[in-house]
């Protein structure tokens, strides 16, 4: 097949590198002359702004092990049409480790070797691919028995100590904050930034990293929220990952989101306990949270003041009753015989002291029962309330070593470290 005569050194066939390769080349050119579909994974995207190119490693795997691998190029001309079109129809950008189907023509080169030139990327073909990695998340989910794992903790009733996860640079934590700070209702919130990447490559392991590290110190928070915005649907598949689902599925504190998406829901947004669409209306219902607890205690407040009154105006009446009855009984006594009158005031004497010993005796079981609603007879007695960061502590695992609290007693408080 080559031309070229090889040069006869001790009987041996010589041939020079350049004649190798170009030997190469023609029996490629010759067994590979079309355009081919070809499916791979990326494992390595390089895009050169300056010059427009793309380079791309390849590879083919079965069962993580790697079968094949290439290196490919898309050329300026062409990617910028291919990298509008794919993002248009996925909502995402190209990017290492996503499988593709795209159309190439086998290029050898003497001094660059073997490579592909891709002219064209199917995007629906990755739209199944994702759809399919969606569904294998959600099952995968389900038959560890965590899918609903987070969703089924309870939200504190007040929530105030918030660990954020978002780009502090963002017009969405920025909504965020400017909602919580200017509640109309003066609530005091206490929100910690945890910075992160939320789309693109980096955001599965940058987001896990900053939930482990919320974690290691959740006894500090209420909740968590993971908000973006700003970015519409693009870049949303890190969020159908197993891998982020099970940590957002499994975490110890409530996770709410707000990734700023009105259309498909993403698996983390379906195991979280509460999916809202964008940062401000995350912020919204936290300050409902609030709203609603004040409301309670309000009523609570009214009932309290109902009942005390009723119990008073019922005492009120029987007395008036009591009062009238006597008086009554006075004019008829006054109207019978000496003797008559004697016997009966005496009857008479002895029914009031009955009578009033026993309302007396009503109006004091209600003055306690009124009494003992008050906190400060609860403090009297020898009881207690012990605060961590100015919340009432309920559960002293909560409390860890070093924690500062303050018990609050019928005089004074007294103010202590755990150790």
């Amino acid at each position: 097949m080559m031309d070229h005569q090889p040069t006869l050194f001790d009987d041996r066939r010589i041939y020079s590198l350049f004649e190798l390769t170009g030997n190469i080349r023609e029996v490629l050119q010759e067994a590979y002359p079309d355009f081919y579909w070809i499916k791979a994974e990326i494992a390595k995207l390089n895009f050169y702004p300056k010059s427009g190119h793309c380079y791309v490693d390849l590879v083919d795997k079965q069962e993580r092990n790697i079968r094949a691998q290439m290196r490919a190029t898309i050329w300026a001309s062409a990617y910028q049409m291919i990298s509008a079109k794919f993002r248009d129809q996925t909502r995402e950008n190209l990017r290492d480790g996503m499988t593709v189907l795209f159309l190439a023509s086998v290029s050898f080169h003497e001094v660059y070797g073997l490579s592909l030139n891709i002219v064209d990327i199917e995007p629906s073909f990755t739209l199944g691919e994702m759809a399919r990695e969606k569904r294998d998340t959600i099952e995968a989910l389900k038959k560890e028995g965590i899918f609903d794992l987070n969703r089924k903790k309870s939200l504190p009733p007040v929530p105030n100590k918030i660990a954020v996860i978002s780009v502090e640079s963002s017009k969405g934590y920025h909504d965020f904050m400017v909602t919580i700070r200017n509640n109309p209702y003066g609530y005091s919130f206490r929100c910690s930034l945890f910075p992160s990447v939320l789309q693109g490559e980096k955001a599965v392991e940058t987001v896990i990293d900053q939930l482990m590290n919320i974690a290691r110190q959740h006894a500090h928070f209420d909740v968590v929220t993971l908000i973006r915005g700003g970015g519409g649907e693009v870049g949303l598949s890190a969020y159908d990952t197993l891998k982020l689902a099970r940590e957002v599925a499994v975490f110890p504190l409530p996770v709410i989101t707000g990734i700023g998406h009105s259309t498909n829901e993403t698996v983390v947004e379906m195991v979280a306990h509460t999916n809202l669409i964008t940062p401000t209306a995350v912020a919204s219902f936290l300050i409902g949270q609030f709203k609603t607890f004040e409301d309670r205690i309000d009523s609570l407040r009214d009932e309290l003041f109902r009942e005390s009154g009723q119990i008073l105006q019922d005492s009120l009446t029987r007395m008036a009753n009591l009062s009238h009855r006597f008086h009554s009984a006075t004019l008829r006594l006054l109207q019978q015989p000496y003797s008559e009158l004697v016997s009966s005031s005496e009857k008479m004497s002895i029914f009031v002291r009955y009578i009033l010993e026993k309302q007396s005796h009503t109006l004091e079981t209600y003055q306690k029962k009124i009494e003992l609603l008050d906190p400060m007879n609860t403090l009297k007695r020898g009881y207690s309330i012990t605060l961590l960061d100015d919340v009432p502590l309920t559960d002293a695992s909560l409390a860890g070593s070093g924690s500062e609290i303050k018990t609050v007693l019928y005089k004074g408080t007294l103010d202590s470290k755990v150790i």
